[in-house]
């Protein structure tokens, strides 16, 4: 298989060659039809100056100057195609006489201009120019000719020249562009090189990049932002994974332990329940944790279907804030909600899973006050803003709170333990309905969540309707009729 840099060069040698050759036949044919005109214009000047002779005129006005050359062979032709008088060439050669063409001439115009073949490869220019009397009637013909040798002989020449000049032309764009083949594809192959260095042990590599602001700069910069990206998904990979492993590692290491200390020796029934219940404790723990790993899994692969149907979201988050309403008082907080009617297209059931996490991380997170849901919309974007009074977040922590398995320093109490995994599912959620969520907060003074989702378009529900018709028909033909 041919290189890229071979590539190139037949291409450009290809290209000059098409170039010259058209160049070359443009030249050719303007130096012929050039030397042709020169030989008509001469062979005109002469058969007019005898046909003034014959008629006894003057001598045209616009042939002031004498005729370029010097014509070979001349005939003049009665009318009944008698020839009364003529030139031979050198070698004695003289122009065939048909009486009809010269009539037919005559009909035309008077004078035509035509290349007669005397001889085998000998040609001739040839003028019929038609003499008219004073009544307009043919008083003779006249025939003059000129020898084309010469004009064969510069064509010739011309491209005898261009035989030998256009391989001379062609080496040197072969020589030529291979070095600029190679000038242009050396960075390239540098580049190349450089990638091939560069493994999942060493992404902190980079190729380097170009001074010049051309292709090849801004493909080592492409590359070397194409290898940033994979270096951030290797190290969020190792450390989904290492922090995986801790999560996971933990509570098998006590149920482990509570088991084992429990089979060292007989023991009542109530210290029996006392590790079952731990057990079971540690279990529930770690289901969950599998079930958001598994979430968040499928999500990145995209395994995931999101629905896309009309929700009332002011009445899903009043369901939410009722249900969740014991969990706060609990802890002795007041949980309300302020809506208006707003409808998204969405998946309930993710949308009740965001809410839930958002709510149950702010009554975890607030000993005492209020947390509040207040729901807005404008035109197009339903605004739903979840505000607590609780211990809030660290500055350094603002960024990373929807980082998978990141708790921040107030996660160290048994309270308000977790997973970490919550509001990076969160996140996950709101970005697959087409939303943003952001966090904003004041270490003690409570923390502020803001999303914002599509409201549902006029297509959507209109669509959405039609789907509800279509299976309420598809139900009632399926019934048994009674």
């Amino acid at each position: 298989m041919l290189s890229l840099r071979s590539k190139l060069v037949i291409w450009h040698t290809a290209i000059v060659a098409l170039v010259l050759t058209a160049f070359a036949y443009a030249i050719y044919s303007y130096l012929s039809y050039g030397l042709i005109r020169i030989v008509d214009t001469s062979l005109r000047q002469w058969a007019e100056r005898q046909a003034s002779s014959i008629n006894n005129t003057a001598e045209p006005s616009n042939q002031s100057s004498a005729p370029v050359i010097v014509p070979q062979l001349a005939q003049i032709i009665e009318v009944d195609g008698t020839v009364a008088d003529q030139m031979t060439d050198p070698e004695g050669h003289t122009l065939p006489v048909d009486i009809q063409w010269l009539r037919h001439v005559a009909d035309k115009g008077g004078t035509s201009f035509d290349t007669v073949e005397i001889t085998k490869g000998e040609y001739v220019r040839v003028i019929t120019y038609t003499v008219w009397d004073d009544h307009k009637h043919i008083d003779c013909y006249i025939r003059v000719g000129q020898s084309l040798a010469e004009l064969r002989i510069a064509q010739s020449k011309f491209l005898w020249l261009f035989s030998w000049t256009m391989p001379l032309a062609l080496a040197l764009t072969v020589i030529g562009g291979y070095w600029l083949a190679h000038r242009a594809i050396a960075p390239v192959d540098k580049l190349t090189r450089a990638a091939r260095q560069i493994s999942e042990k060493n992404l902190q590599a980079r190729v380097e990049t170009q001074s010049t602001n051309d292709e090849i700069g801004r493909l080592a910069d492409t590359f070397n932002e194409m290898i940033a990206r994979l270096e951030q998904a290797f190290e969020r990979q190792r450390q989904f994974t290492a922090d995986a492993s801790h999560e996971l590692r933990t509570p098998l290491a006590v149920m482990r332990n509570d088991i084992e200390v429990a089979l060292r020796r007989e023991r009542a029934p109530e210290e029996y329940r006392r590790v079952l219940g731990s057990t079971l404790e540690e279990n529930v723990r770690l289901s969950k944790l599998v079930e958001d790993l598994l979430t968040l899994a499928r999500s990145d692969s995209g395994e995931v279907e999101i629905e896309h149907l009309p929700v009332a979201l002011d009445k899903l988050t009043r369901e939410l804030c009722e249900y969740a309403s014991p969990m706060a008082g609990a802890k002795g907080l007041k949980l309300t909600a302020a809506t208006v009617p707003v409808t998204v297209s969405g998946d309930s059931r993710r949308l009740k899973q965001l809410l839930l996490n958002l709510i149950d991380n702010a009554i975890k997170y607030t000993d005492m006050g209020s947390i509040e849901l207040n729901l807005t919309a404008d035109s197009d974007t339903a605004r739903l803003n979840i505000n607590d009074t609780g211990r809030g977040i660290a500055p350094d922590d603002l960024n990373r709170v929807f980082d998978r398995f990141f708790r921040h320093s107030h996660a160290a109490s048994d309270e308000a333990s977790g997973t970490g995994l919550g509001l990076a599912i969160c996140k996950w959620i709101v970005q697959a309905h087409g939303g943003t969520i952001s966090v904003a907060s004041t270490t003690g003074s409570g923390t502020s969540f803001k999303i914002e989702i599509p409201l549902i378009s006029a297509e959507q529900s209109e669509e959405s309707a039609n789907q509800a018709v279509s299976e309420t028909e598809v139900r009632t033909s399926s019934s048994p009729a009674f």
